[in-house]
């Protein structure tokens, strides 16, 4: 959808009937205390916005009865920032870093490293570390120290 800004003057006489409690008496003052000159200039204003589609005024700009005023003239400054962001391409991707510098149809990818990290031998063999702790432990207790220390806690015990 393209947009298409207003000219200054209706770009503010737009943001004064917004933030105005009661356009229609906005209007009439402007219209009555104008000179014949400045009220030609407010009446152009106002077609615009009109032909636009910003407004709707029911009555003569003199004696305006009723202002409606459309939700593109109450998102306008909004579509004003978006305007000015840059463009997304559908086709072509590119990224733009710094100045000039493009990568064009490149994937970046990001990647976790914490769950890329290297595991050791314990983490990726459990079951294999536990048995071989198990043969070192039972080959250990059968040397004959282990008796003097077994007599020791049975009477402790008893």
């Amino acid at each position: 959808m393209r947009f298409d800004k207003l000219p200054s003057n209706s770009q503010k006489f737009l943001n004064e009937l917004i933030n105005c409690e009661q356009p229609e008496s906005l209007l009439k003052n402007k219209v009555m205390k104008s000179s014949p000159d400045d009220r030609n200039k407010l009446y152009a204003v106002l077609d615009e916005l009109k032909e636009r589609g910003f407004i709707q005024v029911e009555g003569s700009y003199l004696e305006p009865k009723k202002i409606v005023l459309s939700n593109l003239a109450r998102t306008y400054e909004e579509q004003l920032i978006m305007s000015k962001l840059p463009s997304k391409k559908a086709a072509g991707q590119s990224i733009s870093i710094g100045d000039g510098n493009r990568f064009k149809n490149t994937t970046i990818s990001i990647t976790n490293n914490s769950d890329n990290q290297r595991k050791n031998f314990f983490e990726k063999h459990p079951i294999i570390c536990g048995i071989i702790i198990s043969v070192i432990a039972a080959f250990v207790m059968m040397f004959s120290f282990w008796e003097q220390i077994v007599a020791f806690v049975e009477g402790f015990f008893s």
